[in-house]
């Protein structure tokens, strides 16, 4: 277990107050700043992007389009933790969907 320092620091990301204790299955739980204020900057910077005009919808500001390089970043990153290829790697929005894919 890190410091007591790290775990501080841990909990303040997370957002937790000392005298909380977080348990996560894996579902839901806190999310932390980080995570939080990227969700926000994509649901305004896709309000923004959004318009009557299919041509900027289909653009790569709009839309999914939007994160194909985050979502290719990340499965490249996580294929060299894992040992394998990016095209082995498939992401999905939760552990169920991934499971009930799987199965």
């Amino acid at each position: 277990m890190g410091s007591m320092s790290e775990v501080g620091a841990f909990r303040r990301e997370l957002g937790l107050p000392d005298d909380i204790i977080a348990v996560n299955a894996g579902s839901w739980g806190p999310l932390c700043r980080t995570a939080r204020e990227a969700v926000i900057r994509g649901y305004q910077e896709e309000a923004e992007a959004r318009g009557d005009d299919p041509e900027v919808m289909r653009s790569a500001r709009s839309g999914l389009a939007r994160y194909s390089g985050v979502i290719e970043g990340g499965k490249s990153e996580l294929s060299e933790f894992l040992n394998c290829s990016p095209d082995e790697i498939a992401l999905c929005d939760s552990s169920t969907t991934g499971m009930n894919i799987f199965l």
